[in-house]
């Protein structure tokens, strides 16, 4: 943190070293805010210039980085935004290959963390009813 608390620095396995501006505490970023409150972001392994965000309301998009927009939406079926499934998505064709029916809601919540081995076949989830799993 910077001395006057308007700067956090971070730093990368790249050894790259970023500021961030902080955000002012007296206002809320998220309102009027088109898509929700984002809940999760993953870097696309495949292409490190594009994130996928998942958002309380249940959407999913797939955003470039370098743009700073919205490539495609991922769509699901689901009512809410937590029905407790891991999902497998082949980003070329935005295609959900595969979901796994992973934990129990909870307080409205479901899943928390989802993390992928870089080399192995292996998934791991953490989620609100306490438990944490791994898939192979």
């Amino acid at each position: 943190m910077s001395e006057d608390g308007q700067s956090c620095y971070s730093g990368s396995l790249d050894g790259s070293v970023r500021c961030w501006k902080m955000p002012d505490l007296n206002v809320d970023p998220y309102d009027n805010y088109e898509h929700g409150t984002p809940t999760s972001v993953a870097i696309v392994t495949t292409d490190p210039n594009q994130v996928v965000v998942s958002f309380d309301n249940g959407e999913t998009l797939l955003y470039d980085l370098n743009t700073e927009q919205s490539i495609a939406a991922l769509e699901t079926q689901t009512k809410d935004g937590h029905d407790c499934s891991v999902r497998l998505w082949m980003l070329d064709n935005r295609t959900c290959v595969q979901e796994i029916t992973a934990h129990r809601k909870k307080h409205d919540e479901a899943i928390h963390d989802v993390a992928f081995h870089p080399s192995q076949p292996f998934i791991a989830s953490a989620g609100a009813d306490a438990l944490a799993k791994i898939f192979v």
